[in-house]
């Protein structure tokens, strides 16, 4: 690996990197006793290890990226500034504005998933918290995690890597993918994504069959937009629209608690 490629990967290891850790640190890990004392391990062994899996996962996962995207036409902002010294704020601002647009309606999207699930919840006889500390302790997490590590996984990495295989098997001798076979791509990754939330869920809420098909539609929809979004703009784009839909979502609904009309 020469110097250039240590730049590229550094810069988005990085990146992703801060998500992980501020995830971390944020998380309430003591939701997550009952697994830790089945695997055999406290609660802080057990934030170490998942810590420590999710840098695993990002390092191998911006690698695949730095192969397969390129080859694929897909875009980073932020490996043009660092390759070619583009200036990046001037070249993130065409993408910046459409993203912030789409992540405005899947945040008002995500409102109503919440307003959704106290219902399915109740249904099993299971509840969550509903209060402003809630959602506050919620917003570093789905904001910087959410947004930008997780893309970084399953768009710049899993998609990727699915597209550029389909393309290497399907797609002949063309120099690009057919759009198919990126929508291929986009769409198993999105699924994988949604799948990729049930060891949580099952660990909090258990694995009824609504809160899991619950789980991957509300999940599996909006990375369908954040995957095409990375295609047409940028890896960074999609970051942006993920993070400012949660960032949409729990404000707006912090609001609403405070103003009394949250009717959880």
């Amino acid at each position: 690996m020469n110097k250039e490629s240590i730049k590229r990967f550094g810069a988005l290891f990085v990146l992703g990197s801060i998500g992980v850790l501020i995830w971390g640190i944020t998380q309430d890990w003591t939701e997550f006793q009952d697994a830790a004392v089945e695997a055999g391990v406290s609660t802080g062994e057990m934030a170490v290890l998942t810590v420590t899996s999710v840098h695993i996962a990002l390092a191998v996962t911006v690698a695949i990226g730095l192969y397969c995207a390129p080859r694929l036409g897909f875009q980073s902002v932020v490996l043009n500034r660092v390759s070619q010294g583009k200036p990046l704020l001037a070249a993130l601002k065409p993408h910046a504005i459409p993203a912030l647009g789409i992540g405005a309606v899947f945040g008002i999207f995500l409102i109503g998933v919440e307003l959704v699930t106290p219902i399915l919840l109740e249904g099993i006889g299971a509840e969550r918290n509903q209060t402003i500390s809630f959602f506050v302790n919620r917003f570093p997490g789905a904001v910087i995690m959410g947004g930008i590590t997780e893309e970084l996984l399953f768009r710049w990495g899993l998609m990727s890597l699915v597209t550029f295989l389909l393309w290497k098997a399907l797609g002949g001798e063309r120099t690009q993918p057919q759009a198919w076979l990126v929508w291929s791509g986009i769409v198993v990754a999105a699924l994988i994504f949604g799948v990729s939330h049930l060891p949580a869920v099952f660990t909090l809420y258990g694995s009824s069959p609504p809160i899991v098909l619950f789980t991957l539609l509300g999940n599996a929809a909006p990375a369908i937009v954040f995957g095409w979004i990375f295609w047409r703009y940028s890896i960074e784009a999609a970051m942006i629209t993920h993070g400012f839909a949660h960032f949409v979502n729990i404000i707006v609904i912090v609001l609403l608690i405070s103003m009394g009309v949250w009717p959880w």
